[in-house]
């Protein structure tokens, strides 16, 4: 299981790659690139505590981690629709 998470995380950072090349040399959003940093981050500190826990078999630092993915998940999804706004701006819509 936790192999196959951990092929997954790779082509969602994969996809995300290719998105980045593809918008290259549009129009930028700080505000929107910043929240994806701070983002990233989290999720890079959250990979590394979950293989930490899984290494030590620590269910309640696992449990707590999991606990924290919710909170990644809102926060991409604030970013996406942050970034379906500006697009509808920027676009007239």
């Amino acid at each position: 299981k936790a192999s196959a998470d951990l092929e997954r995380m790779g082509d969602h950072a994969v996809s995300i790659s290719k998105s980045t090349i593809r918008v290259k040399g549009n129009k930028r959003v700080p505000e929107i690139e910043a929240d994806i940093a701070d983002l990233a981050e989290k999720v890079k500190e959250s990979v590394e505590s979950v293989l930490e826990a899984y290494l030590k078999y620590d269910v309640e630092r696992a449990e707590e981690i999991a606990l924290n993915d919710r909170e990644i998940d809102k926060a991409a999804h604030a970013i996406t629709r942050k970034a379906i706004e500006d697009m509808k701006k920027y676009f007239g819509r």
